[in-house]
């Protein structure tokens, strides 16, 4: 449907730490390019480097709406 990529840090200061996940773009798919039925499942597929991380953090948004058309 589309995909949202990293951006990691290279600074020292609060919000560029340097090798840390510090943001993500945004994901958009094509209006009307998909549909999820009532009951279907979704998968979330996340890849992280292989390689020893101290700390992962996770924080996702998902903002959908219904698009209803009304007979007058």
């Amino acid at each position: 449907m589309c995909t949202s990529t990293p951006t990691y840090g290279t600074g020292k200061e609060a919000g560029n730490e340097k090798g840390y996940l510090v943001g993500m773009s945004v994901c958009y798919p094509k209006p009307g390019s998909m549909k999820i039925d009532d009951g279907e499942t979704v998968t979330v597929e996340s890849i992280y480097k292989n390689e020893f991380l101290p700390a992962v953090m996770g924080d996702m948004h998902f903002y959908l709406a219904d698009q209803l058309s009304y007979e007058a």
